[in-house]
């Protein structure tokens, strides 16, 4: 019965010297923590929008990656709000976009294709592809480039860079401000601090959000070569070769 009794106590004064131990390890992980977040408050905006830079040019080119995306905007001047929904697979410079339909039905498929000039605007219902030259046009290819990269950015009108979560995710939160327009426009972006990506943006005039985008299911690998290719069967057909010709 004493050697229980000893047994015991002897149990129960490690166990408060393991708690004692614990609480000086949560301690001094919480003093880290302190200091981590010092030293963050402590950087400068100039220095915060460095590392921004740095981050939405993080993506790897050879790096595969999808993710599913909504867009909304308010509509103007009596008309109803808009919104979209698609899909996007990325592999280097390869891209393919679904846009679908309220029921998530593919409506239109737009794919572009490593070293290629143009564009192809892919139909399912009508099995039809149109392709459009971008090669003469740069502000077509940025319009069809969904890589977020520094030049995309005013940096100059990033007004605050602070640290933020989309849906469990890591993200900065870029705010910026732009009254050039007359208006007072408020811009804010969540780059995710894995990938690079802007994961979350809104756009707000004279206080109110006029339009949003969020990313979702973000999956990481690499797609076959058929994820950026038409079906066989499908009818391509130049854009000019559609437009009525002159007399």
């Amino acid at each position: 019965m004493k050697k229980l009794i000893y047994a015991s106590m002897l149990i129960f004064a490690l166990a408060i010297s393991f708690a004692g131990c614990s609480d000086k390890k949560e301690t001094d992980t919480g003093e880290q923590a302190k200091k981590e977040q010092a030293q963050k408050s402590e950087k400068s905006l100039e220095e915060l929008k460095e590392e921004m830079k740095q981050l939405v040019s993080k993506r790897s080119l050879g790096e595969g990656i999808y993710y599913e995306y909504a867009v909304t905007v308010e509509g103007g001047s009596g008309m109803p709000e808009s919104s979209m929904t698609m899909n996007t697979w990325q592999q280097g410079e390869n891209i393919r976009t679904e846009t679908l339909d309220q029921s998530g039905q593919v409506m239109s498929v737009l794919i572009k294709e490593a070293g290629e000039d143009y564009i192809l605007m892919y139909n399912p219902a009508e099995n039809i592809a149109i392709r459009q030259d971008i090669a003469s046009s740069e502000s077509m290819q940025d319009d069809y480039d969904i890589n977020t990269s520094s030049d995309d950015v005013n940096w100059d009108g990033v007004v605050e860079i602070k640290d933020d979560d989309v849906d469990g995710r890591n993200a900065k939160l870029v705010v910026l401000k732009d009254e050039s327009t007359g208006q007072n426009i408020i811009s804010r972006m969540w780059i995710d601090e894995k990938t690079g990506l802007v994961i979350k943006s809104e756009i707000e005039a004279d206080g109110k959000v006029i339009s949003t985008m969020k990313i979702k299911n973000i999956k990481e690998g690499s797609f076959g070569e058929d994820t950026f290719k038409l079906p066989d069967d499908v009818e391509v057909m130049k854009i000019e070769d559609m437009m009525p010709s002159q007399p």
